[in-house]
């Protein structure tokens, strides 16, 4: 089970910290975020600048072997 975090940036600004913390047996770890409130209008992993985009308000990252994804949401 990965670890995961949601810090409020502002009105309308979402980090999102999806962490794989096994590290006796680390492996890569698929993550749907769901999205209930609101629609998100752009999507970026901060670090690889990657864009995502959501489908029916949901995305599927992957969460490398004994890594984080530092993903920014904007409403």
């Amino acid at each position: 089970m990965h670890q995961r975090s949601a810090i409020k940036l502002d009105d309308n600004h979402t980090r999102l910290i999806l962490i794989d913390p096994n590290y006796i047996n680390p492996q890569n770890t698929k993550v749907t975020v769901t999205f209930a409130y609101k629609t998100p209008k752009q999507i970026v992993d901060i670090l690889s600048k990657e864009e995502l985009t959501a489908t029916n308000n949901k995305i599927e990252i992957t969460v490398p072997a004994g890594a984080m994804r530092f993903i920014d949401v904007a409403y």
